[in-house]
């Protein structure tokens, strides 16, 4: 065997080698498991709806508009309107329109028009006409402003009422946000 081959053999066994444990590094990379990590608390997006309420202001002066988004979603009408209700009542205690009680209220629906049925003691609250004419509209606003009804009557304690403590409710209301 002459020299050149002996050098061309022991270059094929060189690269014979290298190629070998180039392939058994690969086939060990290919065989391990690449773990992925995932989050552990994936929240799932709860559906929400967000609802205007309208408020007075701080001063007592005019209606402010607030978004809130109802927790406890609902497909019945009535249900929704309710749990708008308690979530104004709720605001209006929170900034001293309301005292704190719970105040008792139905709502009842014929074609476009709006029966709120409330408690004597929410519009008792009022000290002046301008303070009842803004609880009045907070309830209208809030509940026209879902849209579908075009007016709102009040009831007081299941009674139609001329007034209450200052302003004729015995009239439907429609939507006023300029108040």
């Amino acid at each position: 065997m002459s020299l050149v081959s002996k050098i061309l053999i022991l270059c094929l066994i060189i690269i014979a080698t290298f190629l070998g444990i180039k392939s058994k590094k690969m086939t060990d990379l290919s065989n391990k498991v690449t773990k992925i990590e995932t989050p552990k608390n994936l929240k799932k997006e709860e559906p929400k709806l967000l609802v205007t309420l309208f408020i007075p202001d701080e001063k007592k002066e005019t209606l402010v508009s607030k978004e809130v988004d109802i927790k406890e979603i609902t497909f019945n009408k009535t249900d929704l309107f309710e749990k708008v209700i308690k979530y104004l009542i709720l605001s209006l205690e929170k900034n001293g329109v309301l005292k704190k009680e719970n105040y008792e209220y139905e709502i009842y629906f014929k074609e476009k028009d709006i029966y709120l049925d409330l408690d004597s003691e929410v519009l008792l609250n009022a000290k002046t006409p301008k303070d009842e004419l803004l609880i009045i509209y907070s309830f209208v606003d809030t509940l026209l402003s879902l849209g579908e009804y075009e007016r709102v009557i009040l009831l007081i304690d299941g009674k139609y009422q001329n007034k209450v403590n200052f302003i004729n409710i015995s009239e439907f209301y429609k939507l006023n946000t300029e108040i």
